[in-house]
């Protein structure tokens, strides 16, 4: 899965930012979508100023059987 995402300037992802850029399978999206709200990061600087920047997040699952 791929999701498309703005990372505010504090690290923290904007909730209402995050798309599906490319899905793998419907079920997985809920669980992707809320590890991607929780997750932090570090934020984009331009000019030595933190600042708001949208990235690409792949994520993968992997089934244990």
């Amino acid at each position: 899965m791929v999701y498309s995402v703005i990372i505010n300037a504090n690290g923290r992802v904007d909730a209402g930012s995050i798309t599906v850029l490319r899905s793998d399978h419907p079920e997985f999206e809920s669980a992707s979508r809320q590890m991607i709200e929780q997750a932090e990061f570090s934020p984009a600087c331009l000019n030595g100023e933190a600042v708001r920047v949208r990235i690409a997040v792949p994520v993968d699952f992997r089934v244990k059987r």
